[in-house]
């Protein structure tokens, strides 16, 4: 993850077609890695990459309060909810 970013196959961030947009998926942290040096550092080094590529527009839709906490931490707000299965999930949005 340090040493050779590039090499990552599965990345959280997937940028919009125009390059601009960003929406981050498929985020969690394992229950007993919670507040770990690990997991800061993890959710340090995201934040960076995210900045790095400077979106117009960053977007991300949570299930659990975890999400909604790591999306408020990278600057997002909850826009809206979406249903699936029943289930009620919070869009957020940044910006």
């Amino acid at each position: 993850f340090q040493n050779s970013p590039e090499q990552l196959k599965n990345r959280m961030v997937v940028p919009h077609a125009d390059g601009t947009k960003l929406y981050l998926f498929n985020f969690s942290v394992a229950a007993h890695l919670k507040k770990t040096a690990l997991t800061k550092s993890l959710m340090t080094m995201l934040a960076a990459d995210l900045a790095k590529q400077k979106p117009q527009g960053l977007a991300c839709i949570t299930v659990s309060p975890d999400g909604v906490r790591i999306a408020q931490r990278l600057g997002m707000t909850c826009r809206g909810s979406l249903t699936i299965d029943n289930a009620s999930e919070g869009v957020f949005v940044a910006g």
